[in-house]
């Protein structure tokens, strides 16, 4: 993979929201599943309870996982585990999916995992929080990382993200405040590949947008 530019970042970040697959028992794992609780556990996404044999939509949250979309595609169809929300354990590399640094990793066209911690040495702090375009990130190093994909009509952020509890274990769209973004210790940044890029971001890249967006008050603290 090689860095993207701004429009081919939105546009994967919607193809992780919007890939459909279908969840095989081999997906779903046993059930009940695990708790979070002792070494290298697993939990299911909330969003794939009860849906075995079903077609769901977006690639689950997993707590340490990453790839590119096409790897997930492969890896669920040879009938892997999707998905673990247990953050505060040890990762584990039978799983499918992506935790939150992962998928914007995804989305800048990485092919290595940069972590919330590590962000910031690839990409540099926006200074004014209202200059943030498509395909930057608002950051919380050690917690949570977001892509940016526009503000609203009422200037509020709009972001895509892969959460545990603001997405329901999955990537997805959510809407917050910037003011409460900030106050949280979000920061705003631009990956540096990105800083001379004035790539127009073309409306196709939010086809999805007719749906509203999940609209969550407030942001979750992964990784």
């Amino acid at each position: 993979m090689r860095p993207s530019n701004r429009q081919q970042a939105i546009e994967t970040a919607f193809a992780f929201e919007g890939i459909q697959w279908k969840l095989t028992q081999a997906n779903y794992g046993n059930d009940p599943d695990s708790q979070c609780s002792g070494f290298s556990r697993v939990r299911r996404p909330w969003y794939l309870q009860g849906k075995v044999n079903q077609e769901v939509r977006g690639v689950p949250y997993c707590w340490g996982c990453h790839g590119s979309l096409a790897n997930f595609r492969q890896r669920i169809e040879s009938g892997t585990l999707a998905g673990n929300v247990c953050t505060r354990n040890a990762p584990r590399p039978d799983v499918a999916g992506v935790d939150c640094s992962a998928f914007v990793s995804a989305a800048w066209g990485l092919s290595v995992h940069y972590t919330t911690a590590a962000i910031p040495a690839i990409a540099a702090a926006v200074a004014n929080p209202w200059d943030l375009r498509p395909g930057d990130a608002l950051n919380k190093p050690g917690s949570h990382v977001m892509l940016f994909l526009r503000f609203t009509p009422d200037r509020k952020a709009e972001v895509m993200e892969s959460s545990t509890g603001g997405c329901n274990g999955r990537v997805c769209r959510n809407v917050y405040p910037l003011a409460s973004l900030l106050s949280r210790g979000y920061v705003p940044v631009r990956f540096r590949a990105f800083a001379d890029d004035q790539t127009a971001v073309s409306a196709s890249a939010y086809q999805e947008t007719e749906q509203s967006p999940a609209g969550r008050k407030t942001a979750s603290k992964r990784r």
